[in-house]
């Protein structure tokens, strides 16, 4: 899966000028065609020209300047661009003109460890909630990638996962950790024979065989879908993960800030399921939180190995 445009969106923020350089290193590595786009508010635009008797253009050609100075600056120089300035809303024509592209990924900045429970701005927001081709979230307190998580729940959108996390590790080369989380065993089955007035069950569920016998069933499962990608993934490292916390988020998280500088690929219509105008539960909470740069790809069905 090797990106042959790439979109970035651009708002003139410092996260945005780390989005624009980071679009640059992955398009030198992959000759990827550059579209660097920024969305100028209509509403402020027309007070510009009105409020401050001014010409509504003169503030335009300003922005094309600015866009063509920042490209000029962060993307490596014989690399194809494109630099567009365009009057709307965001929240509506940064995906639109995207797709026109005909973009295969969208770059966007996200706040960084300045905001370590809130990353996603504005704009990266819009992209995640609106995107369907796959959007990168550049984190800009973090380095380039140097490991990967593939978070898979075995859903349809867990073999593009995989297939985005193995053409970035190719040409990377990077080390890919598997990672899918479960409940911890114990916990899990009490907390539910409690809920469901079944306390006599639990005597049985949480002997500690069966709850040996339960999670090595996890780790059996998970090191099955691993090894449908283990021949393609050669010479790279790939390591299954198995994490155990209630929250899928937290699981996923806490795995990531052992490694250095993880890129974190998640997908959405899993499991929890993504809606075009809400993010899922475990996919806002990693976005939110995640340690590194973090890659969110959309999927209506796909067949894992």
């Amino acid at each position: 899966m090797n990106y042959q445009k790439i979109a970035v969106a651009i708002d003139f923020s410092e996260p945005s000028r780390h989005a624009l350089r980071e679009a640059g290193r992955i398009a030198s590595r992959s000759g990827a065609q550059i579209l660097a786009l920024h969305v100028a508010e209509e509403d402020a635009m027309r007070f510009f020209a009105r409020e401050l008797h001014g010409d509504a253009n003169i503030l335009q050609s300003a922005l094309e300047r600015q866009l063509q100075e920042w490209t000029t600056e962060a993307v490596p120089t014989g690399l194809t661009v494109e630099c567009k300035v365009h009057v709307g809303s965001p929240s509506r024509d940064v995906t639109r003109l995207a797709n026109l592209f005909a973009a295969d990924l969208l770059v966007s900045g996200t706040r960084g460890n300045t905001h370590p429970n809130r990353r996603l701005g504005t704009l990266a927001g819009i992209l995640v909630r609106q995107a369907r081709t796959p959007v990168l979230l550049v984190n800009p307190s973090a380095n380039p990638p140097q490991s990967i998580v593939a978070c898979i729940d075995y859903s349809a959108a867990s073999g593009l996962v995989m297939e985005h996390a193995l053409s970035i590790a190719e040409t990377e080369d990077l080390e890919i950790h598997v990672v899918h989380n479960e409940p911890p065993a114990g916990d899990y089955y009490a907390h539910l024979a409690t809920a469901s007035g079944l306390e006599p069950y639990a005597v049985a569920v949480l002997d500690p065989e069966t709850l040996r016998q339960i999670d090595a069933a996890h780790l059996r499962h998970l090191r099955e879908f691993t090894a449908g990608y283990r021949e393609r993934a050669k010479p790279r490292r790939l390591q299954p993960v198995l994490t155990q916390n209630f929250s899928a988020a937290r699981g996923i998280i806490e795995h990531a800030e052992t490694l250095a500088a993880p890129l974190v690929v998640l997908g959405t219509h899993g499991r929890s399921g993504l809606r075009e105008a809400l993010i899922g539960t475990t996919a806002e909470r990693v976005l939110h939180q995640c340690p590194g740069s973090a890659l969110l790809v959309r999927a209506s069905s796909h067949t894992a190995p």
